[in-house]
């Protein structure tokens, strides 16, 4: 995408144009101007749950690109055991492992 100069590439300034493009087709299916009422699973959530939500979303999906893979490799190779996890990483690092786990199951598919 990004060497064609295609209309999504430019949309996203060559970032993580595929990925980008799903996660907002994805979001627009469900909440935009057209989107399918029947399909939102997030209409009982709090604002503040579902913007959480919808970030994590978006960032376990942009860190499928492969641009990323050994970036994302080494953040997993040294993330600290479980019992060295501080309080206040589990969330950071239980987010980095989901992040990885879904690439992987990107890479297979």
């Amino acid at each position: 995408q990004t060497n064609t100069y295609s209309e999504t590439a430019l949309i996203y300034n060559d970032n993580h144009v595929l990925e980008n493009y799903h996660v907002s087709l994805a979001f627009r299916q469900i909440l935009g101007k057209d989107g399918n009422p029947t399909l939102n699973i997030f209409k009982k959530m709090r604002q503040n749950d579902f913007m959480k939500c919808k970030k994590l979303i978006t960032e376990v999906v942009l860190g499928t690109d492969m641009t990323q893979h050994f970036q994302k490799l080494n953040i997993v190779k040294n993330l600290p055991m479980e019992d060295e996890w501080e309080d206040d990483e589990i969330e950071s690092v239980s987010l980095q492992v989901l992040a990885f786990f879904l690439h992987i199951a990107d890479i297979s598919n």
